[in-house]
């Protein structure tokens, strides 16, 4: 889902304040359309509020899947190391002086 541009008038507010001059016979026609403006801006706010709403609900069912993989992936690689470790304990268990004198002397 693609988010929507933001339209320059929005993030050239300041500027459109600075133009947004009325006199005095125009300022009922200037609460209006400050009025209009502000309607606008608050259901423009709510609908951009559930779009995000949307987006993350999307993200988070979406990518959930994709993080219990990588959680199953690294359990199998940490008992895969486990394994590994133990069998290595085993062998250095084992590899005592004893073992090392009946090895050599098995070899003559």
């Amino acid at each position: 889902m693609a988010l929507r541009p933001v339209p320059a008038v929005f993030s050239n507010w300041k500027s459109f304040l600075d133009n947004f001059a009325c006199w005095q016979e125009w300022a009922p026609v200037g609460t209006n359309m400050l009025h209009t403006l502000k309607t606008y801006l608050v259901s423009l706010l709510k609908e951009l509020e559930n779009e995000v709403a949307e987006i993350f609900r999307y993200d988070v069912e979406h990518l959930y899947s994709l993080h219990q993989e990588e959680r199953k992936r690294i359990a199998d690689q940490t008992e895969e190391a486990r394994m590994t470790l133990i069998a290595l304990t085993s062998k250095l268990d084992d590899t005592d002086i004893d073992s090392f004198l009946e090895h050599i002397t098995k070899e003559y």
